[in-house]
């Protein structure tokens, strides 16, 4: 969202990034999609960034940036964040609330393979994050 960002996507979009020395090495094609969509609460606009591996075995396991390898996700506009989601990535979207607080469906988090919390998809875990903690900013 680019006055939203959807998380689903957003380490997605990253894992571009990730997925690039892979593409490289192995010859084979990644694609990035983006899909847009009106947002449902607060106006704007929903993104969703989506890497698309094209082989059966292909895995999307991390995310990274360091000092020689930048990742840095850049909204001019910023980012729409809900108050009732405190993470950064889908664990705090409960559905049960979407009646009270329809931007919550807005919310930007970061997720890989998920359409929201893992808690809906047996099986599933929500992403971690590490991170330097003497970066500014963080996620």
């Amino acid at each position: 969202m680019f006055s939203k960002l959807s998380g689903a996507g957003m380490l997605t979009l990253l894992g571009v990034l990730g997925c690039t020395p892979i593409a490289v090495i192995a010859q084979t094609p990644y694609y990035l999609t983006v899909e847009s969509a009106s947002a449902v609460g607060t106006g704007g606009t929903v993104y969703r960034f989506y890497v698309e591996l094209p082989n059966p075995g292909d895995r999307l396991s991390a995310v990274f940036g360091d000092e020689n390898d930048i990742l840095l996700l850049n909204t001019p506009s910023g980012i729409f964040n809900s108050p009732m989601n405190s993470s950064w990535n889908a664990s705090g979207l409960n559905p049960a609330f979407l009646g009270f607080f329809p931007d919550l469906i807005d919310d930007s988090y970061a997720t890989i393979g998920l359409e929201g919390p893992a808690s809906l998809s047996p099986g599933s875990a929500d992403p971690s994050l590490v991170e330097d903690p003497m970066l500014s900013p963080t996620i």
